[in-house]
């Protein structure tokens, strides 16, 4: 389990580091919209020309897609997904081994 988890942290290190040249595309995709729709001389009938003028229609659905991706994963449990198939080997014997209980003594 040990050498799963450091895998998914290495791969949580690696998708650290590929979100971080996105955000700065996104960073420059939000401050150019921001500052067409701060623009007081620009009227609202006009706004989304604007915003396609500045940003090619067809990179938007990318953008908006890898956007969603962005706020995900919030650690590297997340990548343990990826191992699934090797935890599940060992994964029952495991939590056969461990007993739960509530902290609440009126919830067994």
């Amino acid at each position: 389990m040990a050498s799963r988890h450091k895998k998914a942290r290495e791969a949580l290190k690696d998708y650290q580091y590929e979100i971080a040249e996105a955000m700065g595309t996104h960073s420059q995709l939000l401050q150019t919209i921001g500052d067409l729709v701060l623009d007081d001389e620009m009227h609202n009938d006009h706004l989304r020309q604007a915003i396609y003028h500045s940003i090619p229609r067809m990179t938007w659905p990318a953008a908006v897609k890898e956007a969603h991706t962005l706020r995900r994963p919030h650690g590297s449990f997340d990548f343990l997904a990826d191992h699934y198939s090797y935890v599940r080997q060992f994964a029952p014997q495991l939590l056969d081994t461990l007993s739960f209980a509530s902290p609440q003594e009126d919830n067994p």
